[in-house]
Parts: structure tokens; sequence; C-alpha cells
């Protein structure tokens, strides 16, 4: 069995900044240098199943690749941020029910789509198929949502739709009824989407810094939530004008509640905390 890798403070220190500085050409996500003891933790497992000494013999074996590699990927998953809930910050959820879609109802359409740029583990773009999927039946409309991440590993965990039932208390008990499948038996620690809300949706792999993207559609709302905390003020205007592009006239731009669009040079009218609207 190998052991834990060894930090070597003389090496540590050359080996991180690089890690930070691929991350940022690569994704976009800006690490601290006060945030080594985290890039550690995360990086310590890859470490021992390749078998590497220490970090400084991972950034050099890192160097050694060429930039399409498959290790590359497997980097970048290891240092991106995963946590999300179902039905997190719900006053955006209030806002699409109460504003977005009825407003966009009035003009007769009959598709609407979202782009979930941040969906991580899923949560949140199967929270908006419940949603839609309920709003879809009331108001008689079809919906689809693409889901996209940056992350390889958490985009297949989301598209089977699995969760441990830990989870089930974040989702409203009349949504569980019509969203959820609860296991029994075996699988009684587990909870699933059901099909319907899971067929609303597509799952791709999407780097937000590589714009512009290349997107099949157009999109009435896009939801870019609790990432672009993560990146630098010219990395955040790049990102918005990029969105803006494949946003419909008059589409919205939904961003966490701890994000603004305040200090960069954006196309996005404001139209109240996180909610940003493109010209119609």
């Amino acid at each position: 069995m190998s052991s834990a890798p060894v930090l070597k403070k003389s090496t540590v220190d050359a080996a991180f900044e690089f890690f930070r500085t691929e991350l940022k050409r690569r994704v976009g996500i800006n690490i601290s240098e006060n945030k080594s003891e985290m890039m550690s933790g995360r990086l310590r497992k890859r470490l021992i199943e390749l078998k590497l000494h220490d970090f400084d013999d991972y950034a050099e074996y890192l160097k050694s690749l060429p930039s399409a590699h498959e290790e590359w990927e497997t980097f970048v998953n290891c240092l991106t941020t995963n946590k999300t809930d179902f039905f997190r910050e719900p006053e955006h959820f209030e806002y699409l029910t109460t504003e977005i879609i009825p407003e966009w109802r009035k003009q007769n359409k009959s598709e609407f789509n979202v782009w979930c740029a941040a969906a991580s583990t899923g949560e949140e773009p199967y929270t908006l198929s419940m949603v839609l999927h309920r709003q879809a039946k009331l108001k008689h409309f079809d919906y689809s949502i693409v889901a996209t991440d940056i992350d390889s590993d958490v985009l297949e965990k989301a598209q089977h739709g699995v969760y441990s039932k830990s989870k089930l208390h974040e989702i409203p008990l009349d949504y569980q009824r019509e969203a959820i499948a609860v296991g029994t038996g075996d699988i009684d620690r587990w909870m699933k989407i059901k099909n319907p809300l899971r067929e609303a949706l597509s799952f791709e792999r999407c780097n937000l810094v590589k714009s512009p993207y290349s997107h099949s559609k157009k999109y009435d709302v896009v939801f870019c939530r609790n990432v672009l905390i993560y990146f630098t003020p010219e990395t955040i205007q790049g990102v918005a004008k990029g969105i803006y592009d494949v946003t419909k006239p008059g589409g919205y731009l939904i961003i966490g509640h701890s994000e603004s669009l305040h200090n960069v040079d954006s196309p996005w009218q404001y139209i109240k905390p996180s909610v940003y609207r493109k010209k119609a």
C-alpha cells in the first residue's frame, strides 16, 4: 500500500503556484495562496493513485503531458467545488414562476429553453425540472434544460439522477410526490428523480472560460449561480458576454445571491440583485 505523499516545503510552494496558474488558465478558477491546504487535501488522493512521491512530482508529471491529455481533466475535476442542494436560493425559482414564465407565456411561445451552466451533481437542473414540469402542466408548454459543468465526473453522477435519501428534506413535500421515487429494501437509502423530469434534461461538458459557446439553441433563461465568485473580473466579463450571446432577446441571466456584474463591463440590464436581462 502506498504511503501518503510527503510535503517538501522547498518545492510545495512552487508546485502549488503551478497548480493555481494552470487552473486559472484552463477554466478561469482563481484559487488564492491561502488555499494551499485545501488544494493539498483534494490532490493527495490523486498522488497516491499515481504512486507519486510529492506534489512537485505531480507538477512535473503534468508539465510533461500534452495539453489535451485526460490527466488535465482529472486535475481540474479534483479542484472544482461541487457543493450544492436542491432548491438552493429558492427566491430564484419563485421569481421564475411568478415573473419570468407568466411574461413569457403572454408571447404565445411554446417551448421554454433553459441553460443551467454550473450543474455540478445535478441538484440545480433537477430542481428547475421539478418547477418547470409543474408550470408546463398548468400553462401548457414544453420545456428543455441543458445542464453543463466543467467537471466530467459530477456530470456523470448527475445523469443518473440518483441521490442519498438524506437529501430528501431539501425538496418540498408537494414536489417530492411528483418528482421523487424513494428506494425500498436493499436500496432504501437512495432516491431517484422520476423519468419525465430526467428526460427534459441533456448533459454536456462546458468550459465557461472558452467562449463563444457551441450551443445549438438560444435560451430564455440561463442559471449561472455560485460559480462567478471563483473568477477574476476579467473572466467574469468574458463569461457574461458569452452567455449574453446565447440568450434570446428579452431572456434572463440568474446568478448567485453573493455574485454581481456591478464591477464589470457587461451588456446585461440589471433587474434586481442576482437577476439580469438581455435587451428585447
